[in-house]
């Protein structure tokens, strides 16, 4: 189970890498496949006021893209979550190739990455501040 978990992990991640390429992000949004995308930040819709990860999603396409000075104007994790995307995409590999042997990795992996993934948002954006 966890080896087919990491296929589909590792394929998801390998798919939205993809998809990023065929996309035309910029500062004011992103275009995939020439339509552009909605705004799905809801305290920014209720607000009117931009919250801590808006324009993650631009800023991680832009540095997946090569764009790294356009990622880090428009967010300052966005370098930060393309990189963790990436090692995601290996990680994923290395443990479908060899599976783990302990019961216990599956729930110490699904805990390193998530802590992971939240330092990389957060703590550029406390550093900055």
């Amino acid at each position: 189970m966890y080896r087919r978990l990491n296929v589909i992990g590792a394929l998801f991640l390998v798919l939205l890498i993809v998809t990023v390429q065929f996309s035309q992000a910029h500062e004011e949004g992103v275009r995939l496949f020439g339509a552009r995308s909605p705004r799905l930040c809801w305290v920014r819709t209720l607000t009117k006021r931009p919250c801590l990860t808006c324009g993650l999603s631009r800023s991680t396409f832009m540095a997946l893209q090569g764009n790294l000075a356009g990622s880090a104007r428009s967010h300052p994790s966005g370098i930060p979550v393309a990189l963790w995307i990436v090692v995601q995409v290996l990680l994923r590999g290395v443990l479908v190739l060899a599976p783990p042997q302990r019961k216990s990795l599956p729930y110490a992996d699904l805990a390193v990455s998530l802590v992971a993934f939240l330092c990389v948002v957060y703590v550029p954006l406390l550093v900055g501040q």
